[in-house]
């Protein structure tokens, strides 16, 4: 099971990290998400371990034109590859944004910085598909 937690969050960030490394003690996994979106990420990352960390869509969108969106992007992914987490790109709306993440070291040969895409382009959302023996969830 994954516990993800937003960096967006409007709870106390102490408190939030007090939770988590409750929950991990327990056997949870934890991602961060929209890592990149606002201030308390970085702390986040400094004080918490992290199995995944989520790169909020509007860097990952703007990182393929804009240098200082894609420096953020590069240290996000440096800080993962640090902490050997998981790290996915969120936004993935069309095929050039997932080839640029995708892509990223452009060294040939090199290991994928970027290990996994989550947006339109890999699935839109939808209604959970019923158990066996289970009545239907209501779309």
């Amino acid at each position: 099971m994954v516990l993800e937690v937003t960096e967006r969050s409007v709870d106390s960030v102490d408190r939030i990290i007090a939770e988590v490394r409750r929950l991990a003690a327990l056997g949870f996994r934890v991602a961060l998400d929209d890592v990149g979106a606002g201030n308390a990420g970085l702390e986040m990352l400094r004080v918490l371990d992290v199995d995944y960390v989520k790169i909020d869509r509007s860097v990952v969108q703007a990182a393929p034109s804009d240098r200082k969106a894609l420096a953020v992007l590069e240290a996000i992914v440096a800080f993962a590859a640090g902490v050997e987490a998981t790290v996915i790109a969120e936004g993935i709306e069309d095929a050039a944004q997932l080839a640029f993440v995708r892509d990223l070291p452009a060294a040939p040969g090199a290991p994928a910085l970027v290990h996994g895409a989550q947006g339109w382009l890999i699935g839109r959302p939808g209604p959970l598909p019923a158990r066996a023996g289970a009545a239907a969830v209501p779309s």
